[in-house]
């Protein structure tokens, strides 16, 4: 038959809804092939006749497949009274689910009691029609494994895998498995699953998915688990680290993988963990909340991260750190459109972090608001990364201390960053940093760098210890003094500097050397402590 061209993710529009108007087929004569086997196959058109209530599938999802199974009509239970798992290990040790199957889930309740395998297929489906998935708990799971259902395997990958449209009810004590575990060469696309209830076994997360053909793509689409997962010390099932993450996607991922719209929850061990890949990720839209590790953890080639809304505003006991989003192992990262607030009491909970194994980033239109009661920095640039660019972001820094930016550094040429219409606003105290902009990286520009920092009397607007610096077009109010230098061939144009407080809006430390400030609106004048071949041409005080 023939395959829709275009990448998987192509197709996720068409799909914004299961069922309704847009899902129903046009009645037209079905030609059927007289041979219409038992469990509600039809053979050769394609569709499955109206009487089984298959019509339910979307067009553009049955139009895909040879036929269709009804699992109800095949001997499935759909009740939640009996395991489907004979039913559907009996239809794939009978070959009828050969290749161009698609199972369909009528209305009702399925439990599921162990995990069913099945790889190397070539085109396999499963909908859900008002369909809950409701698995064991941890004591009752017969294999050990956890997991419901496991669709290919590294070095058995199946090929075109659609799921979708069911919920997952996991709400009874001491339940949760990894819903699927799926790995494709090419074509894998998941929708609309709804995992119900926290994840309190301590077992494998809900998720994992990849794609290990390197021109294979693949996406998940509204996969959520709002009500997040439980440490496995606190769970029968204290196996697993710190217990499990919601979505997986890193070792054995050689595609592109496109993340849409999905939602998390707090999970022990990272919310999205797409890291560790060779394989493109891509993270569109969506909101991940108040998991331990990193809410948004993404690395491998040319990735991206694009309009992600992140909260951090409660953690528990074991919470070690939540940060926003990570980035890392990765040649080429955008990071887009986001929004990242930090509010809970966990330090080391950086709203977005680059990690020094990135060679380039660029960072543009986020909004960060840091609320947290303790230390946290907001954007964080991690020693020996690559060029980073920051571009139109704000950044709201309310605690106690910390910096809206901290760009770390050890004093090579390879590193090298730039700021551009970038503001700094907040009431941020002292405690443990006190500069709204903390710079330890040589080669960094500050352009059109808007920073607002007077809600400490020892707040500075920028604290540079890196070489070779450009501030250019910047406006800094600080309570204290605004530009802090103690660095070497400082360039500073065209910017104004206000203290509130009435100090001198630039001071100069004696191991400062080759500062040249021109064009500058300075309050106070400039405090010069022994900086050397200090040059100053066109300035105004004020």
């Amino acid at each position: 038959m023939t395959q829709t061209d275009g990448d998987a993710d192509d197709h996720g529009e068409t799909g914004r809804t299961c069922g309704g108007d847009g899902g129903r087929f046009s009645r037209r004569a079905v030609l059927k092939t007289g041979a219409a086997a038992a469990g509600g196959l039809i053979f050769g058109s394609g569709f499955a006749s109206a009487d089984t209530g298959t019509d339910a599938i979307p067009t553009r999802l049955r139009e895909k497949f040879d036929r269709v199974i009804d699992v109800v009509e095949a001997g499935a239970d759909d009740t939640g009274s009996e395991s489907i798992v004979d039913v559907l290990e009996g239809l794939r040790d009978d070959d009828r689910l050969q290749n161009g199957t698609l199972l369909y889930f009528p209305p009702g309740r399925y439990h599921v009691d162990r995990q069913f395998r099945m790889t190397g297929f070539d085109l396999f489906g499963m909908y859900g029609n008002d369909a809950t998935l409701v698995p064991a708990d941890y004591h009752s799971f017969g294999d050990n494994k956890h997991k419901l259902f496991r669709l290919g395997v590294s070095y058995n990958p199946g090929d075109r895998l659609f799921v979708e449209n069911f919920a997952v009810d996991q709400t009874a004590e001491d339940t949760g498995a990894r819903v699927l575990d799926v790995a494709v060469a090419d074509r894998l696309e998941v929708r609309d699953i709804d995992v119900q209830g926290k994840h309190d076994s301590g077992a494998w997360g809900p998720g994992r998915f990849v794609v290990t053909d390197p021109d294979g793509t693949g996406v998940v689409e509204r996969f959520t688990a709002v009500d997040g997962g439980e440490y496995s010390a606190n769970a029968p099932h204290d196996k697993l680290w710190r217990g499990p993450s919601g979505i997986i996607c890193n070792t054995y991922n050689e595609g592109r993988m496109t993340f849409r719209n999905c939602e998390l929850g707090g999970f022990p061990d990272n919310g999205l963990y797409a890291a560790g890949t060779n394989g493109q990720i891509r993270v569109w839209r969506g909101t991940y909340r108040n998991s331990n590790g990193a809410n948004v953890r993404v690395g491998g080639p040319n990735s991206e991260i694009i309009g992600v809304d992140v909260v951090v505003d409660r953690n528990w006991e074991e919470t070690e750190a939540q940060r926003g989003i990570r980035v890392e192992k990765t040649n080429d990262v955008d990071v887009k459109d986001c929004y990242v607030r930090i509010a809970a009491d966990t330090p080391n909970s950086h709203a977005i972090s680059v990690q020094w194994d990135v060679e380039k980033a660029f960072l543009g239109g986020n909004t960060v608001v840091v609320d947290s009661p303790v230390f946290n920095h907001g954007i964080c640039l991690a020693s020996r990364t690559g060029d980073v660019t920051v571009y139109q972001t704000s950044v709201e820094h309310n605690g106690p201390g910390g910096a809206a930016f901290y760009i770390d550094g050890e004093g090579t040429d390879d590193e090298s960053a730039m700021l551009a219409q970038v503001t700094v606003t907040g009431s941020a105290g002292h405690k443990w940093n006190r500069a709204g902009i903390y710079n330890k990286r040589n080669n960094v520009e500050f352009r059109a760098v808007d920073v607002d920092q007077t809600g400490s009397s020892k707040r500075r607007a920028l604290e540079n210890f890196g070489d070779d610096c450009m501030v250019y077009a910047c406006d800094f109010t600080a309570r204290q003094h605004p530009l802090i230098d103690t660095a070497a061939d400082t360039w500073v144009e065209n910017s104004t500097f206000h203290s509130a407080d009435d100090r001198q809006g630039i001071r100069l430390t004696d191991s400062t050397e080759g500062v040249y400030l021109k064009n500058n609106e300075i309050e106070n004048d400039v405090k010069d402590e022994g900086c050397s071949g200090l040059k100053m041409v066109g300035n105004s005080f004020f």
